[in-house]
């Protein structure tokens, strides 16, 4: 009931104390000269306005042009009062007064008191020629910037309808015309981004996962949200995140570039609390805002008004040409549906890694496999491992590169390592049948799962990957940012391929690709250094947890800076 009434409410006032007049001229910021309307007994002229967080107050002079008593505003006929209707209007809004019954009397700027009576819907004059009245009408606030309105007065209809005090004529509906509106000043942050600056900015530097541009997909409170299809980025500059209003809503009132609302991280991994918002009104809403990213989607939590309102990430974009994410993309700038490194970026971890991947020893002396667009761009490097155990930290360098196939060899590179223990799995070059069960082991979303290693399993769904590439695999096996680079094992524990990417889960659901062996095999062969390859061992009749135990302490946690 309240927010019905906040949205309805207009109260009709007389000023009854002259000393407490204010002159409202003096004080707006806009010429009102020309904002005189010649009514049946009265003129009207318009003072000024003000504005609070819950009104908007627009305050009248009415001048009595005519002695003796009668209707001003509404009609009586039949015993019954017909209330007359002042509306103001702008885009998206239409608001009413609604009025109460008062008596009221008034003196303004030392003139003679004139008399103003409401009773049963009607407002009587009963004053003299030349004397004068001060109006202030309330109405629900109007949008912060608004430069124009429009004043409606529906004089009440009997018969024939009332005169309308603005022009004198006897008509059910007229408008007051433009209004210009005062001391209404647009205070939001204006960021001086747009959306062609920061594709720029994106393209030439790195930028976080959450960071980007997202669309309007939907919203479970269209009452509350508006019919508003908004484009936003999210942008953070000097240890705060911001929401900037790309394109979409009141175009009379919102520009390119303009603050939708500031948030901080939380202690929930990719969960951020908003500590400033602004309506479509531009006026402040003090609700109970969170905004949750998830892969490619962003979701705005409002828990006062049970609003969900979801958006999907437009920039950095998915590289379609190639079927896949962007590798190189991705990895550049963030992007956090590809299985990249993660989505990893500055500031979101302690010792200023910006990203992670996945890799595999391939040699006891160091030399592990991984995705090129997992180490391309990056000068530091660091590989993490748990045998029996203990974990091991190491810096490694980039021995081999691939970039055609996506593939890269790193290797330790450290005083105090020596070799690894017999690696446990061997390659399988063959091209493996469809059907064939598989699975992966890595470390995807470390930021949110922890640096656990992971356990997906699936099928290979096709010989071949998007478009007919003959150099991967379409496999079902889950990955996500933080996969790139892991092993495709069978379960005899032989390495078939390199999990790589996936397609746009808007497009194609838990589609993605892995790269076959062989292409591996040769870049091994390629590389100047010496790799002798693992000639596994004999995991026949194992039970699949024996299998998982025996691996994982060969895969590899890859951090990149």
């Amino acid at each position: 009931m309240k927010n019905i009434i906040y949205y309805l409410f207009v109260a009709l006032v007389f000023v009854t104390n002259a000393s407490a007049q204010v002159n409202y001229k003096a004080a707006t910021d806009v010429d009102y000269s020309n904002s005189v309307y010649h009514g049946n007994k009265q003129d009207w002229k318009i003072e000024g306005m003000s504005h609070n967080e819950t009104y908007t107050i627009i305050y009248i002079d009415i001048t009595i042009t005519s002695n003796g008593s009668g209707a001003i505003l509404g009609q009586y006929c039949g015993g019954t009062g017909r209330d007359p209707q002042i509306t103001i209007e702008g885009p998206s809004f239409k608001y009413n007064y609604i009025s109460s019954k008062a008596s009221l009397r008034t003196t303004y700027k030392g003139a003679k008191r004139g008399g103003y009576t409401y009773w049963d819907g009607v407002w009587y004059s009963s004053g003299n020629k030349g004397e004068h009245a001060y109006l202030t009408l309330y109405f629900p606030r109007i949008p912060v910037g608004l430069k124009n309105l429009r004043l409606s007065v529906h004089g009440g209809k009997c018969g024939d309808c009332a005169p309308n005090p603005l022009d004198g004529k006897y008509e059910c509906e007229s408008f007051g015309g433009n209004i210009p509106v005062s001391n209404n000043e647009d205070k939001i942050e204006k960021t001086g981004w747009n959306e062609s600056s920061l594709r720029s900015y994106w393209t030439e530097n790195r930028c976080e996962y959450i960071e980007g541009i997202y669309c309007f997909a939907s919203t479970t409170n269209i009452k509350w949200w508006g019919p508003y299809k908004h484009n936003f980025a999210v942008k953070k500059e000097k240890g705060e995140y911001k929401l900037i209003y790309l394109k979409g809503g009141l175009k009379e009132i919102w520009n390119e570039g303009d603050l939708k609302a500031k948030f901080t991280a939380t202690g929930t991994p990719g969960l951020y609390k908003v500590t400033e918002w602004y309506m479509e009104s531009k006026l402040p809403w003090g609700g109970d805002f969170y905004i949750a990213f998830d892969n490619t989607t962003m979701k705005i939590y409002e828990n006062t008004a049970d609003v969900n309102t979801t958006f999907l990430k437009l920039f950095p974009a998915y590289d379609m040409s190639e079927g896949t994410i962007s590798a190189q993309e991705a990895a550049k700038q963030g992007e956090d549906n590809t299985s990249g490194r993660g989505g990893r970026t500055t500031n979101q971890e302690d010792d200023n890694w910006v990203g992670s991947g996945s890799g595999f020893f391939i040699s006891r002396t160091g030399h592990i496999a991984t995705n090129y667009h997992v180490v391309d761009g990056m000068t530091k490097f660091q590989v993490e491992y748990y045998q029996n155990g203990k974990k091991y930290t190491y810096p490694a360098k980039v021995i081999s590169t691939d970039p055609s196939n996506d593939m890269a060899i790193i290797r330790i590179d450290h005083k105090d390592f020596t070799t690894i223990p017999t690696i446990p799995y061997r390659f399988d070059t063959k091209t493996k049948d469809v059907g064939t069960d598989v699975f992966t082991l890595g470390y995807p979303l470390t930021f949110i799962m922890g640096e656990e290693i992971k356990y997906t399993k699936g099928e290979i769904s096709a010989k071949s990957g998007f478009q007919g590439d003959i150099r991967t695999y379409q496999i079902s096996v889950p990955i996500t940012n933080g996969n790139s680079g892991g092993p495709l094992f069978d379960y005899d524990g032989n390495i078939v391929g390199i999990t790589s990417s996936g397609l746009r889960k808007d497009i194609a659901d838990n589609v993605n690709y892995a790269i076959k062996s062989i292409y591996l095999q040769t870049l091994i062969d390629a590389c100047q250094e010496n790799i002798e390859l693992p000639m596994g061992i004999d995991l026949t009749g194992k039970s699949k947890p024996e299998i998982i135990k025996a691996l994982q302490g060969f895969v590899v946690l890859i951090k990149v800076r």
